[in-house]
């Protein structure tokens, strides 16, 4: 079975064992040239360090600890793309086929001066990958490109296109499409599309979409924009416009699907303001930045991304509730955490995985990125300990769960921090670490108040007196006696 949505083929094989081959052929005048011949070979002890490769590298291998804590998440189950799968068949090859065919079709062009055309643009694409992991001429990396990008669009096109509409007609429409979000296939092969190592350059997409529009980016937007990762799943699903991805292609020019898709989350998670400022700044490489001064509860020169669970946030008089990410401060030791919901399916943790492994990767390329959503997953890691916690945070709408018992989101988000890096190793000082100013103050803040004892104090004096009816009753009547026999004693004494 797939793991996200358990699909096996008609012999009832597993379709992970199938899709780990990504090796078709382009049939042309001349030759059949293979989409994908080539790939990666580990070096050494087939270890792995983050950040190996050029100034441009955007398009990473996930690190091994990632790799290691959870392989399903990352190694695709339905479609491979790019060249990280050596040799590798891919149960979409023919579709791919289908995809280039259809294609040159609309433009009346050959499938040889389609791949000519990708050839101009080789040596970009090659400097997005680790290039000691492309093992393969020219030729077939350009033809396993260009059959992949046909493919990924082709995707898009059919699934933002209705049942009935001529352009989506075809022996693999019922694959592409989405009916109603409940097409099993097309959420395992956008989960696929949307994972790190087969992610596919930007520009390549575009270079194929100007072939037939004379906006590509436009058309490129309205695609994704009714897709599930780019309304925002799993954070605050729902429809993002075709504007707000378009001028997020033309502003901030992301490298690839997943890098967009971050793009959209982070909007999600704070604010434009805030997620735009020095985003993409020299400031923020290899390091440790110095937070602001109103990071209350951290040590002078280090960051510290620690927040109770859960459960102590809530004795400590901490409620917890749904909204954009805030903290307010109230009077009587009770104060207000907001959180985002999220919706916990068996496809968000494949979703969350890639996106903080991409943020891990590209700490220290040539456009270092803040870590919003490693950092937020992080918040929730250390809120989430029990399954009381789960409980308490389900109570609150904080998370939406699809996928069983607590137990199973506990261990999901336990596991999600494996090999991440949101904090400084214990005695460094901070000079260039990455500083996401509002999630930094939100757990400063929270941190503040459940160390602060007069909260404490206070609630306990709540829970004491006024968690139950009849203890208000009987201290309102304790409370009147008391002041009647005052006055009768002042009276008296007069």
């Amino acid at each position: 079975h797939c793991p996200n949505c358990g699909v096996k083929d008609k012999k009832g094989r597993n379709d992970m064992a199938l899709s780990n081959n990504h090796s078709s052929v382009i049939k042309g005048k001349q030759n059949d040239i293979p989409v994908s011949s080539c790939g990666s070979q580990r070096q050494g002890d087939g270890s792995r360090n983050i950040c190996q490769g050029g100034e441009k590298v955007c398009i990473f291998k996930v690190p091994d600890p990632m790799m290691n804590s959870n392989r399903d998440a990352y190694v695709p189950c339905i479609v491979s793309l790019g060249p990280y799968h050596q040799g590798e068949k891919s149960t979409m090859d023919k579709y791919k086929r289908q995809a280039v065919r259809r294609l040159v079709t609309r433009i009346n062009k050959s499938e040889e001066w389609l791949m000519k055309e990708i050839q101009k643009i080789e040596k970009e694409i090659r400097e997005h990958y680790e290039e000691e992991e492309i093992n393969c001429n020219g030729e077939k990396l350009c033809w396993m490109m260009t059959a992949d990008a046909c493919f990924i669009l082709e995707f898009f096109k059919c699934a933002a296109e209705t049942r009935d509409d001529q352009n989506v007609q075809g022996s693999y429409s019922h694959v592409f499409q989405n009916k109603g979000y409940k097409n099993c296939m097309h959420s395992a092969i956008l989960t696929d599309i949307m994972k790190l190592q087969n992610q596919v350059p930007l520009f390549i997409l575009i270079k194929l979409l100007q072939l037939e529009f004379d906006d590509a980016k436009r058309e490129l937007a309205r695609i994704l924009s009714n897709s599930n990762p780019f309304k925002g799943f799993p954070f605050n699903s729902k429809q993002e416009s075709d504007d707000s991805i378009k001028s997020k292609l033309d502003e901030e020019n992301p490298c690839h699907l997943l890098d967009l898709y971050r793009m959209v989350i982070r909007d999600r998670l704070i604010p434009r303001s805030e997620s735009s400022r020095s985003e993409s700044s020299t400031a923020y490489r290899c390091g440790y930045q110095q937070l602001p001064s109103s990071n209350v509860g951290a040590e002078k020169g280090k960051i510290e991304r620690h927040i109770p669970c859960a459960e102590k946030l809530e004795n400590a008089g901490i409620e917890i509730k749904s909204d954009n990410i805030k903290f307010e401060k109230s009077k009587f030791g009770i104060s207000k955490l907001f959180l985002p919901q999220i919706t916990v399916k068996y496809s968000t943790e494949t979703l969350l995985r890639n996106l903080v492994a991409y943020e891990e990767c590209q700490r220290c390329s040539s456009n270092p990125k803040k870590p919003v959503i490693s950092c937020y997953v992080n918040l929730l890691d250390k809120l989430i300990d029990s399954e009381k916690d789960v409980a308490l945070l389900q109570d609150s709408k904080i998370i939406k769960s699809f996928v069983g018992s607590d137990e199973v989101i506990v261990g999901m988000f336990n596991k999600l921090a494996i090999g991440m890096t949101v904090e400084p190793p214990d005695g460094d000082t901070i000079e260039n670490f990455e500083s996401i100013h509002q999630l930094d103050e939100v757990m400063a803040d929270a941190r503040k108040h459940y160390k602060n004892k007069w909260n404490r104090l206070m609630i306990e004096f709540h829970q004491t007196y006024f968690s139950k009816p009849w203890y208000i009753v009987s201290l309102s009547a304790a409370t009147a006696l008391l002041v009647m026999t005052l006055i009768q004693t002042v009276y008296a004494e007069k």
